[in-house]
C-alpha cells in the first residue's frame, strides 16, 4: 500500500512540526529587533509638573461654560510650550539651570529636540495641565520641567493677554522618576512579541494552506494510478 495513501495524518503532522518551528522562529526575531530598538535609543528619565489655569474674576456665573472656556485656554497654553517662542522664555529665564547649548547646536536641532522633551497634556473637564519633560539626566529633567514652571507662573499672562483675569500656578511641584520611563522596555517586548505572534500564524496558516493542498492532491494522484493498476491487473 502507498505510504501517502496509508499515513496522510503522520505527513500532516510532520508539517505541523516543520511550521511550530519555524512559527518559534519568526517569534523570537521579532522579539530580537524590539529588544534591539529599545537598546539603542537613550534612556530618558521623566518630570512631571501639575499646572492649574484659573479665572480670577470670571464673568459668568455658568460653572460648565466657565470649565469648558478655561479647558481650551490649558489646551491652547500647552501648544504653546512646546513653541521656540516659549523655549526661549525658558532658557532665558534668570536662575533656570536650562542652556539652548543643551538641546543642539542649530536652530533645527533645537526646535526638534525640544519638541520630544516636553510633552504638555490636560485632564478632561478641568484646567489643568501636566507637563513632562524628558531628559538623559533626571536632574536636567527635572530642571526644564521647573523652568516650565517659572516661565508659566511669571509670564503665561503673555499668552493669555494683559488684560486678561486669568492666572496660572503651580499646584504639584516637580516630581521625577526614579528610573528611565523611555523607551518603554515593557511595552516594546509586549509589542514584538504580539507581532511575532501575528505574523507567525499568519505564516503559519499560509504555509500549511499549500502543504496539505499539495499533499492531499499528491495522494489523489497516487490513489488514481493505484486504482488504475488494479483494474488492469484484473482485466489481464
Amino acid at each position: 500500500m502507498n505510504f501517502l495513501r496509508s499515513t496522510p495524518t503522520l505527513m500532516i503532522n510532520k508539517m505541523i512540526q516543520h511550521v511550530w518551528e519555524k512559527f518559534l522562529l519568526i517569534v523570537l526575531v521579532c522579539l530580537g529587533i524590539s529588544v534591539l530598538v529599545t537598546i539603542v535609543q537613550p534612556f530618558e528619565y521623566k518630570s512631571t509638573v501639575k499646572m492649574l489655569i484659573i479665572d480670577q474674576n470670571p464673568r459668568t456665573s455658568d460653572f460648565y461654560a466657565a470649565s469648558r472656556g478655561l479647558e481650551k485656554v490649558a489646551d491652547t497654553l500647552g501648544r504653546i510650550v512646546q513653541t521656540d517662542s516659549f523655549f526661549q522664555k525658558v532658557v532665558n529665564t534668570q536662575g533656570a539651570q536650562v542652556s539652548a547649548e543643551m538641546f543642539g547646536r542649530t536652530e533645527k536641532k533645537r526646535r526638534k529636540k525640544w519638541d520630544k522633551a516636553v510633552d504638555v497634556s490636560g485632564e478632561a473637564g478641568t484646567s489643568i495641565m501636566y507637563v513632562d519633560t524628558y531628559s538623559k539626566s533626571a536632574e536636567q529633567s527635572k530642571d526644564i520641567a521647573q523652568a516650565i514652571s517659572i516661565v508659566l507662573v511669571n509670564e503665561g499672562r503673555e499668552y493669555l493677554g494683559h488684560a486678561s483675569t486669568l492666572q496660572v500656578k503651580e499646584i504639584d511641584s516637580v516630581l521625577t522618576s526614579s528610573f528611565p520611563v523611555r523607551p518603554n522596555i515593557i511595552k516594546n517586548i509586549v509589542f514584538g512579541l504580539i507581532a511575532g505572534i501575528g505574523l507567525g500564524f499568519l505564516w503559519a496558516y499560509i504555509k500549511l494552506e499549500r502543504d496539505v493542498f499539495q499533499t492531499e492532491r499528491l495522494r489523489e494522484s497516487d490513489e488514481d494510478r493505484i486504482d488504475g493498476n488494479e483494474f488492469n491487473h484484473i482485466q489481464a
